[in-house]
């Protein structure tokens, strides 16, 4: 016995909630089929049996929602995967509660159920659309089913463009749109300001600090903070605030999507609208943090010279015609640990060419040494970690411009005669420049102490974040038995070559004083050196004490 299976939709959140409509249309299906099985009985054919009921509460016909991520896209899948079976019957009040979308839309997915061998019944009209119809009352019915999916996208079309007209005339007056806000955001009573619910905004605060400063992803996000009832606000007319409707609970999808909304730093389509309660810095940095999430999800962060740690031990590299010499070998250093009494003697540095050929030779450098020692080296010098935070937020809008500037190229393509787009085109490219001036401006200074940051490694937090500055001020770390190099991209790739060993040396004098005599670089050498041929090469070496 085949089944019918029932659709139904409300577009309204609050229809949802209360059941208004979802009732009525179920009831009306139930009252038709009801009937309908009575008529085949009659006429000895099978009647058909109760299946499932598809409900689509709070979504949009007209934007296609309900295919995209609602019930009915659910529906259609059914069809495919044969748990909806052929000859069973889909049972909608009208054909606007299936789809209000553009009508080429509409017709292709209607048919694409019916040549399934699956039939349609529309409650409203009285008919059952099934495949290969040639009756003269399907001809009817086919022509009534075009007029019915033409007026259903119009009426949406049209509302759609009064709503857009209606918030024009707002904002040309100053007022806000009617649209519903933000929720840590109430419309004030004036229709021209927002007031922030700082309950609310808190949470996105401690969201955002959660993914800079310890890198948490999602799932450890809800977790930290802990099981929360989330309510929207609303203004009374005596201007108190009062709550409204429960917001849904926080989730993956919304955490990640909090991350990416300019509505946090005041933006709506690009422009100042809201009240910010993130600041650029902050919101731009975690999105870099998000890109690159080196962690993983659910991973501790241990290494402090990801992306930035290199092998430098020399090997023989050859070019096409056979012709070659020594270079550096440049592959990632891994970090890698094992089980031994003294943690610190567990953790090293191993050069990914030598795990994947024997070509490198280069030795495991121990871990705790080389991250100690780079912080020892580099405390002394001038840094500003504010400034390192602030690169990164505006590379980060250098991407978002980019993004933006490909999109406008292909309405421009697409819309050539439109003026329009090429003026738009320009402004962000503009916009783009300004920005980029400003980081190259921001690399060529460099001011403030690391020490300044407080550094403790045994922090997840405080890894995170030296890694991140290593990133932000373009350091390479090369890596051999003897020594490392680091190299600094905005002290103008200034070199500075120095052992494994815990003796620290104040070199922000050397440095200041040797790069204004022209130096590319020092190399720091214990005494024991002394005696022996230094090699220069323009990079001064100096002993340590």
């Amino acid at each position: 016995m085949n089944k019918y299976h029932l659709y139904q939709r409300v577009s309204k959140q609050i229809q949802a909630e209360e059941g208004q409509g979802i009732q009525r249309q179920e009831q009306a299906c139930e009252h038709w089929i009801s009937d309908y099985n009575k008529r085949l009985l009659s006429e000895g054919k099978s009647a058909y049996s109760k299946g499932l009921i598809y409900e689509d509460r709070g979504k949009s016909a007209y934007t296609a929602a309900n295919f995209k991520r609602g019930e009915l896209g659910a529906l259609i899948n059914d069809i495919e995967n044969g748990k909806i079976e052929k000859g069973d019957l889909i049972v909608i009040e009208l054909i606007d509660r299936f789809s209000r979308a553009n009508v080429d839309f509409v017709r292709g997915e209607f048919q694409r159920i019916l040549d399934a061998g699956v039939k349609i019944a529309i409650t409203k009209w009285n008919l059952v659309f099934e495949e290969n119809m040639e009756s003269v009352s399907s001809v009817t019915g086919r022509i009534l089913l075009e007029i019915g999916m033409y007026l259903a996208y119009q009426e949406s079309s049209q509302k759609s463009a009064r709503i857009k007209a209606s918030r024009k005339l707002l904002e040309d007056s100053g007022r806000k749109s009617i649209a519903k806000p933000p929720f840590w955001l109430a419309r004030n009573l004036d229709l021209k300001s927002y007031t922030i619910i700082e309950e609310n905004a808190e949470i996105i605060r401690k969201i955002f600090d959660l993914k800079l400063n310890l890198n948490y992803g999602p799932q450890k996000i809800i977790k930290s903070l802990g099981d929360l009832d989330i309510y929207r606000y609303s203004i009374d007319e005596n201007g108190n605030l009062i709550k409204t409707t429960k917001n849904s609970p926080l989730n993956e999808s919304s955490i990640n999507a909090y991350f990416r909304n300019t509505n946090v730093i005041g933006k709506l389509k690009g422009k100042d609208y809201y009240p910010r309660i993130i600041d650029d810095r902050t919101f731009y940095a975690v999105q870099k943090r998000t890109r690159e999430n080196t962690g993983g999800v659910g991973e501790i962060f241990r290494n402090i010279f990801v992306g930035v740690g290199k092998c430098g031990c020399l090997i023989r590299q050859e070019n096409e015609n056979g012709c070659g010499g020594l270079a550096k070998c440049g592959y990632i250093m891994a970090f890698s640990s094992r089980k031994v009494k003294n943690p610190t003697k567990g953790m090293y540095l191993k050069c990914n060419r030598k795990r994947k050929s024997t070509r490198c030779e280069a030795e495991n450098i121990n871990y705790y040494l080389a991250q100690n020692k780079i912080y020892n080296v580099l405390k002394s010098l001038k840094f500003d970690i504010e400034q390192s935070v602030d690169i990164s937020h505006l590379e980060e809008k250098i991407n978002a411009i980019d993004k933006s500037m490909s999109k406008i190229r292909e309405y421009m393509t697409q819309y050539s005669d439109d003026e329009e787009w090429e003026n738009q085109y320009n402004i962000k490219r503009i916009e783009r420049e300004k920005i980029e001036n400003e980081i190259k401006a921001s690399k060529s200074r460099v001011t403030g102490k690391l020490s300044n940051l407080d550094i403790d490694f045994s922090e997840e937090k405080d890894r995170v974040l030296f890694n991140q500055f290593l990133k932000d001020n373009r350091i390479t770390v090369y890596f051999t038995k003897e020594k490392m190099e680091i190299i600094i991209g905005s002290l103008n790739n200034f070199s500075i070559k120095c052992g494994y060993d815990d003796n620290e040396r104040e070199i922000d004098q050397l440095v200041e004083s040797i790069s204004q005599q022209g130096f590319v670089g020092l190399e720091v050498r214990s005494r024991k050196s002394e005696g022996k041929e230094l090699l220069r090469f323009n990079l001064p070496t100096v002993l340590d004490s």
